[in-house]
């Protein structure tokens, strides 16, 4: 009769668990969306068999980590945690831990007293759980994840109960797959749909402008563009080409054309040089090292970059990124990143052909139309043109020999400057110092006042001569321009300093200056005038800082610099600072600070003369800097006087 009674009882419990799995089936049969698929799986499991909390953890796509979805449980709710709440992951090598070592061993484990398993993590949330049962999830012998079930009993869990929710977890595990199939099979239908509508738009917008915000669209439409930039390459743009920023989409923010750099080392080059698309799911410094980029302190977590290539060649680079998750991008993404960019590739090529054709053709027409003009003239007016010109030639000689009047009497101004003045002047200078030295007894103290006064005023004029004489020979004596290492002029010109630079015990910090076309001795000349300055008008017990600073930009396609003279010196006063420029301006009595009042306008011309511009920006008592602007080279036939 026992016998009879226990098999009678196994036959119950299996009616019982197949009813249970048969009630389980009916009710996820028809859910295709994943969550709501796991939601049920969760709470059916937890209310059907009265347990303390059921778990599902998918593998991540990597294969590292453990995605944990929360069942239904009073105590994490009271915390704010459910099934959307985000929980940390679970790697595969965590240890201790249940979950984990079920993944890693595919196999069911079973804990019916918790703290006598080693590898039982107790969660500060969950304080009952006396028993756990943990089963692995695997489909087609690929394992997806883990079904973790708690309970408050010890002892709780018998083989039928293993069985049962063995068997369970296979069904789960099919139906998880089935709704992964079918959403995928959605996605990839929607995919189909984005760019089938990407490519129609592509083709019924004109200009480059048009064509990325388009494409910025739909990208944004299945991809997380949170930061997103397109970069062009330019490889005719100096020794090793320019990247350029046409557009940059960061939180939001977009910006065109707003950055141009120089060729360099960084993820994005890397790009262009291997001609790959490039995805890192982890981005740190180790990944980075390992592609031979030395990056300090990465600003991405996640990084998809595709190159734009048209006939084997790169023309730039689409880039997503995501400064705060890993692995937002897999491989699904690089596929449709890599097929997007492809299209807008052809598109920017052919609008960038169009353009030029465009242009071609507007000025084959002009060629047309001038030479038609020029088909039709007469022969009058061949021989008015004749005659202009010949006017022309004799206007430009008379302009030339008057040029050559005018510089020779320049030239002859500067010679009577440095000869002829400045004779009598140290006459004056050494006579004065004799009578001095000779009859410092006989003269009275009055007298001396005098003669100090005349030696002073006699060096006062040495010093203005000279300065109008290097005011001349910015334009009398004018060097070709050549190429002109900035970062070798300011080292002269500190060496020159250094006993100015250590009598007022000063600080000149210099950014390193690029290399850029013009004068050297007069380009040093300005150099020397603005840094001495700054050295000269220096506030009472305040030791001076000088920063010299250099930008480079881009204006109406040339290239300029832009240098800075910054001090914290005596500052200028707000109604001065249109006067500075002008000779023989000065702000301050001759006793306060020596000088002319024409350096700074030999600096305006210097600068004059290399097509730069020269203004200050200043505040009394706080400081003064001057700006100057100067393009990186000169044009031909360009030197202005």
């Amino acid at each position: 009769m026992g016998k009879i009674a226990a098999e009678d009882g196994e036959l119950a419990q299996r009616i019982k668990e197949q009813q249970a799995i048969a009630e389980m089936g009916q009710a996820i049969a028809n859910i295709l969306d994943l969550n709501e698929l796991l939601h049920t799986v969760l709470v059916w499991t937890k209310n059907h068999f009265d347990l303390y909390l059921v778990n599902i953890a998918l593998l991540d796509a990597a294969g590292e980590n453990l995605i944990p979805f929360l069942g239904d449980n009073d105590q994490l709710n009271k915390h704010g945690l459910d099934f959307f709440s985000d929980v940390s992951y679970i790697p595969l090598i965590s240890e201790p831990s249940i979950c984990a070592r079920v993944a890693r061993e595919r196999r069911v484990i079973v804990a019916n007293d918790v703290y006598e398993h080693p590898d039982f993590l107790p969660h500060p949330l969950l304080p009952e759980t006396r028993s756990e049962l943990a089963t692995p999830m695997i489909v087609a012998d690929q394992l997806i994840g883990v079904m973790d079930i708690q309970a408050k009993e010890l002892n709780r869990f018998t083989d039928a109960d293993v069985r049962l929710f063995v068997t369970l977890t296979a069904q789960f595990g099919n139906a998880i797959q089935r709704a992964r199939a079918y959403q995928q099979s959605e996605r990839r239908a929607t995919e189909l749909t984005i760019l089938n509508e990407m490519s129609r738009s592509l083709n019924s917008v004109a200009g480059i402008d048009a064509l990325l915000t388009t494409f910025y669209r739909y990208v944004s439409r299945l991809i997380d563009t949170t930061n997103f930039f397109v970069a062009f390459y330019e490889p005719e743009k100096g020794k090793t080409g320019e990247i350029v920023f046409a557009l940059q989409v960061e939180s939001d923010v977009v910006r065109r054309w707003a950055v141009r750099r120089p060729f360099a080392s960084s993820v994005t080059e890397y790009v262009i040089k291997t001609k790959q698309p490039l995805l890192i799911k982890k981005v740190n410094r180790e990944a980075y090292q390992a592609l031979g980029i030395d990056i300090a302190e990465p600003k991405s977590r996640s990084w998809l970059g595709v190159p734009m290539i048209v006939d084997d060649q790169v023309k730039g680079v689409v880039c997503v990124q995501n400064c705060e998750i890993p692995n937002v991008y897999n491989e699904d993404s690089q596929r449709l990143l890599v097929s997007m960019t492809n299209q807008v590739a052809l598109a920017v090529e052919n609008a960038r052909l169009f353009a030029q054709l465009k242009d071609y053709s507007e000025y084959l027409e002009l060629e047309v139309a001038e030479r038609t003009m020029e088909l039709t003239q007469t022969n009058d007016q061949l021989l008015i043109e004749i005659s202009d010109r010949m006017e022309a030639e004799e206007a430009l000689k008379v302009y030339a020999a008057e040029l050559e009047r005018s510089n020779h009497e320049l030239q002859n101004f500067a010679y009577v400057v440095s000869h002829d003045l400045q004779e009598p002047l140290r006459k004056i200078t050494s006579f004065g110092a004799r009578v001095q030295e000779r009859y410092e007894d006989i003269i009275d103290e009055r007298g001396m006042s005098y003669l100090e006064r005349m030696n002073s005023a006699a060096e006062r004029m040495q010093q203005l001569i000279n300065d109008l004489l290097s005011l001349s020979r910015v334009s009398t004596h004018q060097a070709p321009f050549e190429l002109v290492e900035l970062n070798q002029i300011m080292a002269e010109v500190l060496s020159d300093l250094e006993i100015r630079v250590e009598e007022t015990a000063a600080s000149v910090i210099v950014d390193s200056l690029p290399e850029i076309e013009g004068d050297p001795t007069q380009l040093r000349q300005l150099l020397q005038n603005l840094v001495g300055n700054a050295l000269k008008f220096v506030r009472e017990d305040v030791p001076p800082v000088v920063q010299v600073t250099s930008e480079l930009f881009v204006k109406n396609g040339r290239n300029y610099v832009r240098l800075c003279i910054v001090d914290n010196g005596i500052g200028i006063e707000a109604q001065y600072l249109d006067r500075i420029f002008e000779v023989f301006e000065r702000l301050h009595n001759k006793t306060e600070y020596e000088g002319s009042g024409v350096g700074l306008t030999i600096c305006r011309k210097i600068v004059n003369r290399h097509q730069g511009k020269i203004k200050v920006e200043s505040q009394l008592n706080q400081g003064t800097t001057f700006i100057i602007t100067l393009p990186m080279n000169q044009e031909v036939n360009s030197e202005q006087s």
